[in-house]
Order: structure tokens, then sequence, then C-alpha cells
């Protein structure tokens, strides 16, 4: 399954006298589990900063009233060289030391003493993007990729057999597996465990609790928010050429996920950049698109992005947290809201590693911004087209009143949705649809179980004034 790749590798590694691994991953059962199988032939220590020093295959204390890693490390470079061959340190939260020179230095020479012929393997785990200049060179990156959809059905089907739950249908398995996407194997089990103790079934029942782990996942990224408000394009008015460009991406998409992009030689599609005032349909129409596409959405948030310019460890760093979580969740839809000047230069940066990388994430930049400060977007090929809303006219105004009216009404043969569209020129589908809104509250107030276009006359009249 997911781990014979990453197996293989290592093993391949290990067998080439490779100094140090680094396992690219926070999945520390997951790192546990294939290391248990690639190093069976090896003495293994491991070193947390919680524990200390301890047995990695009994998860036992070696020396519990020492937890400092620089005194480990120069236990082990003190020891006689012979002894330290067929034994493997893997050092876990290492991160946290990078700005101790000391504890690179003693890493270091470890290291040398590995080069000089020592069967002495060192691991290192974690989501590190950038390691001291005096170890750089000596680390190969193992990557850790996210499970695709064959792989989590697989983890699925493993535990409907091994609960023996007797059915489960199809079409919902199929969804549950786009539902889990960006899950490790490990949160997988663990929500479906929860999902069966909860319900006694695997069903549609089930969606809430998983989508809640999911929201309770991307919080910890503590730079995104999971939007789950699908929004239909049914419940959209006007937007024609924008929806017409959409639908065709998403064939597009569709294509692409039963083929290889080489197989149909055609490029994964990027995005849009999506310019119109406030009140013009622009987050529903993301909101749609997620649903569309039937992948994830994820909001980027502007304010932390604004305190992560505060944190330590410079772009790369910040880039590298924000990709590691898209590549879990992929393919998603990346939602971001007004880029300001200080932020552009960041935004242009992450969206050419998701392009390098060829992570599938389609961009929805959203703005009110009519400068025209997306040009470069579309030089670099960072997106795919920019189109700017212009203000509804007449028909859009009448195919808007249309999907509101018959949303909250039954009856609306009373009202002349044609003269309400005139009389409406200048405003904007959220204004529109607060109307109609209003109407429905007056109707409640007024115990009227018909409207008609007086009241709507009045309403319009009235937000006109305002």
């Amino acid at each position: 399954m997911l781990d014979k790749e990453i197996i293989k590798k290592i093993s391949l590694y290990i067998d080439a006298q490779y100094p140090v691994i680094h396992l690219d991953t926070y999945e520390d059962i997951r790192i546990d589990r294939i290391l248990n199988k690639v190093c069976k032939e090896y003495e293994v220590y491991e070193y947390n900063s919680s524990n200390g020093l301890m047995d990695f295959k009994k998860k036992a204390c070696i020396k519990e009233d020492i937890k400092d890693l620089e005194v480990i490390l120069d236990y082990f470079n003190k020891l006689n060289p012979s002894i330290l061959n067929g034994k493997v340190l893997v050092i876990k939260d290492i991160k946290q030391y990078f700005s101790n020179h000391n504890i690179i230095l003693k890493l270091e020479n470890l290291v040398k003493l590995v080069l000089k012929g020592i069967d002495f393997k060192i691991f290192l785990s974690g989501v590190i993007s950038e390691f001291p200049e005096e170890i750089k060179e000596y680390i190969t990156t193992v990557k850790f990729r996210t499970m695709n959809i064959y792989e989590i059905q697989e983890v699925i089907n493993n535990f409907i057999l091994e609960y023996n739950i007797e059915f489960v249908d199809n079409h919902f398995i199929e969804e549950l597996c786009v539902l889990l996407k960006g899950f490790t194997e490990y949160e997988i089990e663990n929500v479906l465990s929860l999902a069966y103790v909860t319900y006694g079934e695997l069903s549609y029942k089930v969606k809430d609790l998983i989508l809640s782990e999911k929201i309770n996942i991307t919080e910890k990224s503590n730079i995104f928010t999971l939007i789950n408000d699908k929004v239909s394009f049914d419940e959209i008015g006007g937007l024609h050429r924008l929806k017409i460009w959409i639908k065709n991406k998403s064939i597009i998409y569709d294509e692409i996920c039963t083929k290889k992009p080489t197989e149909i030689n055609i490029d994964i599609p990027k995005g849009v950049c999506i310019v119109g005032d406030a009140g013009s349909g622009k987050s529903s129409f993301v909101k749609a698109t997620s649903k569309l596409f039937n992948i994830p959405l994820l909001k980027l948030d502007n304010m932390k992005l604004k305190q992560m310019r505060f944190n330590k460890g410079g772009v790369k760093y910040r880039i590298d947290k924000i990709i590691s979580y898209l590549e879990r969740f992929s393919p998603c839809v990346l939602w971001i809201n007004e880029i300001e000047l200080d932020d552009k230069y960041f935004i242009k940066y992450l969206l050419e590693i998701i392009r390098e990388k060829q992570i599938f994430v389609f961009t929805m930049i959203t703005s009110e911004n009519k400068e025209n400060q997306f040009k470069d977007f579309i030089l670099k090929k960072l997106v795919d087209d920019i189109f700017i809303l212009e203000p509804l006219n007449e028909k859009e105004r009448t195919e808007i009143l249309n999907i509101h009216l018959k949303k909250r009404f039954k009856d609306i043969n009373n009202i002349d949705i044609n003269y309400i569209s005139k009389i409406t020129e200048g405003l904007n589908g959220v204004l529109i649809e607060k109307i109609v809104k209003d109407a429905l509250e007056n109707s409640i107030i007024e115990d009227k179980e018909n409207i008609n276009t007086e009241d709507i006359v009045e309403i319009v009249n009235y937000n006109k004034l305002k």
C-alpha cells in the first residue's frame, strides 16, 4: 500500500550507506511502523524531547534522568566506533535545536564517523524545510506523500472487513473517500472508529462528524479555514461567462482525474482571479466551484498570514508550512481574498511553488480592487484567467429575483418581476437577496400568505433611501 514505496526507498538508502535520512512527515506512528520494518537487523534508539533516550522498539526509557540532546549526542560520540556498528539513532523534535551550535557540531561529528565506514544510521523526523549548513550536505530527505483516493478506499474497506460491517453503500464510500482526503491513515482509522461507535453503522449520518474532525485538522494549520458552506450554481444569478468558463475547467479536471495529464497533454487547471464590487457574487461563486469540482475549499486567513510575517523561520519556512497542508488536502480549491500590496510577493511566491510541485490546487483570488494588479499573475502562468465583474444588467437582476423569490415563496404570480428588475438598477446580488428576505419577514409579521409587487416596491424604495 502507501508505505511500500517509502520502505523500498529507505532500504536502498541504508544499503547505499547514506549517513543521515530525513523522514519528512509529522506522522510518528507511521514513522515507527516503517522503521520497524527497515531496521529489523539493527539495535534502534530513539530520542524525543519528552522522554529523552529510548529503546525504539520497546518504547522504554534508557536514561530517564537525561533528556538533554547535547548530552546524549556526546554519549554516542564517546562510544568506541566498533560499538556503534549495527545501531540506529532516530532523533525526533530536532528542529527546535537547530539554533544550538554545540548540538549541530556533535551531530556532525557522528556523521563523520558514519562516513568513515561505521555501520551506524541516523534518522531525523519532522517537517523540516531548512537544515543548518554544517550538516545540510549529508542529509537525504524522504517525502511522505498523502494517500490518494484509492488508498483511502483500501483503508475504509479494511476497516469494514475488520469490524464485519454488513452493509455500506458504495456511493457513500466514494463520497467518504473525498471527505477523508488529507487525513493520515491513523486519523482515518480513528475517525471511522469514532463514527462507528457513535452511530453503529457507516452511512450518511457520519458525514457531519467526519467533517467536524476535518475542520479540527485544518485549524491546526493556523492559516487555513475549511469552508463547508456549499452553494450550487443554480443559486447564483448572472455571471454566465464565468460559469461557462469554470464548468469547462471542471471537465478538464475530471479528465485529469481519470487519466494522467501527460496522456492527454494538457495542463492542470491553475485558477482564476475574480475582480468585482462587494456583493457581486464572488464568494458564492468560489463556494459553488468547490461543490462543482467536489473537492475541499480552503480559505487563506489574511490576518494569520500577516501574523506569520513576524514568526521565526523566514519566508521559506512559512511557505513550506502552507505547502505541507495544501499537499495534504490536494486536490482542493484555495481561496485567497483581497491580496494586500505587502502580501502580493508572498502570494506570488506561494503560487510559484504550487505550480513547480504540480500540486492540484485550483486557486481562486477574489478582489474588489479593479486596478490591473493581477496582470503579472497571468504572465507568470500562476492563474489561467482574470474576470472583471460588471454591474448587473436587467436580465441578470431578473434571474436573481426569480431564484430568491422561488426559494422563499410558494406563489409569486402576483409579482411583476420584470418591473422589479427595472427599479433595482444599480443594486448588486446581495442587496437584491436582502430585499427578498425583508419581504419574507414582512409577510410573516403581517401574517400575509402571498406578497405582491407593491410589497417589494416598498422595500426597494426604503433601501434606496438608506
